[in-house]
């Protein structure tokens, strides 16, 4: 696998897993282990990351389930690393789900 995809992953899983969102986490931990192919790409643009509850991108804010110190500052990477995704995503042409969510996050962390 792609390390910048890679390490997109790695922050996303971490940050879930700090937040408690474990089976988003162990979703993307599987991953993790799959090989740069069109199945990987395509569960990357698809419906367990973009579509509705219970996707990847659909958590709520940190900062509202746990007020910690870091815990916006988390967001906003969590943010940030997803538009990097949809970027990835998009560089492949697959960014058809990805797009919207990714537009709104931009204009979050812009």
């Amino acid at each position: 696998m792609d390390q910048h995809l890679q390490s997109v992953l790695d922050g996303l899983c971490e940050l879930l897993s700090r937040y408690g969102y474990d089976e988003r986490a162990g979703f993307l931990r599987g991953l993790s282990d799959e090989r740069d192919s069109d199945v990987l790409w395509a569960t990357l643009g698809g419906l367990e990351f973009w579509g509705g509850s219970g996707a990847v991108w659909e958590v709520e804010p940190f900062h509202l389930t746990r007020p910690d110190a870091g815990a916006e500052g988390d967001y906003r990477q969590f943010q940030s690393l997803m538009v990097e995704l949809a970027d990835l995503l998009e560089s492949k042409g697959m960014a058809d789900l990805a797009g919207r969510t990714a537009e709104r996050f931009r204009r979050d962390v812009g």
